[in-house]
Protein backbone atom coordinates (compact mmCIF):
# COMPACT_ATOMS: atom_id res chain seq x y z
CA UNK A 1 0.00 0.00 0.00
CA UNK A 2 1.28 3.43 -0.93
CA UNK A 3 0.70 6.07 1.76
CA UNK A 4 2.22 8.83 -0.40
CA UNK A 5 0.01 9.65 -3.40
CA UNK A 6 2.06 10.50 -6.45
CA UNK A 7 5.13 8.63 -5.18
CA UNK A 8 5.59 5.25 -6.91
CA UNK A 9 5.96 2.08 -4.84
CA UNK A 10 9.07 -0.05 -5.24
CA UNK A 11 7.07 -2.52 -7.32
CA UNK A 12 5.90 0.29 -9.61
CA UNK A 13 9.46 1.61 -9.94
CA UNK A 14 10.75 -1.85 -10.88
CA UNK A 15 7.97 -2.36 -13.41
CA UNK A 16 8.63 1.05 -15.02
CA UNK A 17 12.36 0.34 -15.14
CA UNK A 18 11.83 -3.12 -16.66
CA UNK A 19 9.73 -1.52 -19.39
CA UNK A 20 12.91 0.32 -20.47
CA UNK A 21 15.11 -2.80 -20.50
CA UNK A 22 16.76 -5.59 -18.49
CA UNK A 23 17.60 -5.05 -14.82
CA UNK A 24 20.12 -6.67 -12.45
CA UNK A 25 20.13 -6.39 -8.65
CA UNK A 26 23.18 -4.12 -8.82
CA UNK A 27 21.40 -1.77 -11.25
CA UNK A 28 18.27 -1.79 -9.08
CA UNK A 29 20.32 -0.70 -6.07
CA UNK A 30 22.24 1.97 -7.97
CA UNK A 31 19.35 3.38 -10.03
CA UNK A 32 16.32 2.81 -7.80
CA UNK A 33 17.70 2.33 -4.29
CA UNK A 34 16.08 -1.13 -4.10
CA UNK A 35 18.16 -3.73 -2.28
CA UNK A 36 15.89 -6.78 -2.66
CA UNK A 37 15.04 -6.90 -6.36
CA UNK A 38 14.16 -10.61 -6.22
CA UNK A 39 11.46 -9.87 -3.63
CA UNK A 40 9.95 -7.16 -5.83
CA UNK A 41 10.00 -9.54 -8.83
CA UNK A 42 8.25 -12.16 -6.67
CA UNK A 43 5.53 -9.61 -5.82
CA UNK A 44 5.07 -8.59 -9.46
CA UNK A 45 4.86 -12.19 -10.68
CA UNK A 46 2.06 -12.87 -8.19
CA UNK A 47 0.10 -9.74 -9.01
CA UNK A 48 -3.40 -10.20 -10.49
CA UNK A 49 -2.20 -9.14 -13.94
CA UNK A 50 0.74 -11.63 -13.72
CA UNK A 51 3.43 -9.73 -15.61
CA UNK A 52 5.67 -11.77 -17.89
CA UNK A 53 8.97 -11.31 -16.09
CA UNK A 54 11.76 -13.69 -17.00
CA UNK A 55 15.18 -14.23 -15.49
CA UNK A 56 18.54 -15.09 -17.03
CA UNK A 57 21.73 -15.86 -15.11
CA UNK A 58 24.68 -13.89 -16.47
CA UNK A 59 28.40 -13.78 -15.70
CA UNK A 60 29.80 -10.54 -14.32
CA UNK A 61 33.45 -9.76 -13.57
CA UNK A 62 34.61 -9.44 -9.97
CA UNK A 63 37.93 -8.75 -8.27
CA UNK A 64 38.43 -12.53 -8.00
CA UNK A 65 37.27 -13.60 -11.45
CA UNK A 66 33.57 -13.76 -12.21
CA UNK A 67 30.25 -14.60 -10.61
CA UNK A 68 26.65 -15.15 -11.66
CA UNK A 69 23.85 -12.63 -11.14
CA UNK A 70 20.21 -12.62 -12.21
CA UNK A 71 19.11 -10.33 -15.01
CA UNK A 72 15.36 -9.73 -15.21
CA UNK A 73 13.42 -9.01 -18.42
CA UNK A 74 9.86 -7.90 -19.05
CA UNK A 75 8.37 -9.60 -22.11
CA UNK A 76 5.95 -7.38 -23.96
Amino acid sequence: MNDNPGVPTQNEMVLMRLARGPLTPQEALKELGIMRLAARIYDLRRAPWNKNIYVQNVHVPTRNGATHVSKYFLLK
